[in-house]
């Protein structure tokens, strides 16, 4: 009985960490709060402004100050906008990622792992009678699907502008 109850906890054990490095990969986004990537771009990036009161602005940034942004319209006018009254901010630049890269690099990522944990446990399968060689082949095929899954979920779940800010919630 100690012997199965090894081999389960193994089993899970090598299922749940490939698992949850795949989901931290998802959660992957811009820090809320941070300034960092707005105050870093050069006068005149096109930017695309979300207030909180909901209005959305198509402008350029003129500067990043402390407390306020200042922005350019395309009428020439410059406004003047404190930070605390922004909710987001992202490029006006559409970033071009297709799935299929998310899906290759999650399936090479995931059976990777899935390689790593079939041969962490096979030894459990050749002291059954079963071939180690084998076990490590299935457990590298189930990483890479889950992998690959994961992979093309995250990149589908993109945006199509990167979030340079994004108030706490």
């Amino acid at each position: 009985m100690g012997m199965e109850k090894k081999m389960k906890a193994k089993y899970f054990t090598a299922v749940l960490v490939p698992l949850a490095i795949l989901s931290a990969t998802l959660q992957a986004d811009t820090i809320p709060g941070r300034w960092e990537l707005v105050d870093a771009l050069k006068p005149g990036t096109p930017i695309i402004v979300h207030l909180k009161t909901g209005t959305r602005m198509e402008c350029s940034l003129k500067t990043a100050r402390q407390d306020v942004l200042e922005l350019l319209d395309s009428t020439g006018r410059i406004f003047t906008v404190p930070k605390s009254a922004i909710q987001e901010v992202l490029g006006a630049d559409k970033v071009s990622d297709s799935a299929r890269n998310g899906l290759l690099w999650g399936a090479l990522i995931g059976g990777g792992g899935g390689i790593a944990a079939g041969a962490a446990t096979s030894k459990l399968m050749t002291n059954e009678g079963g071939s180690g060689a084998s076990w490590t082949a299935q457990w590298g095929l189930v990483g890479a699907e889950i992998g690959a899954l994961a992979g093309y979920l995250g990149d589908s779940a993109k945006r199509s502008r990167p979030v340079l800010y994004s108030a706490r919630r």
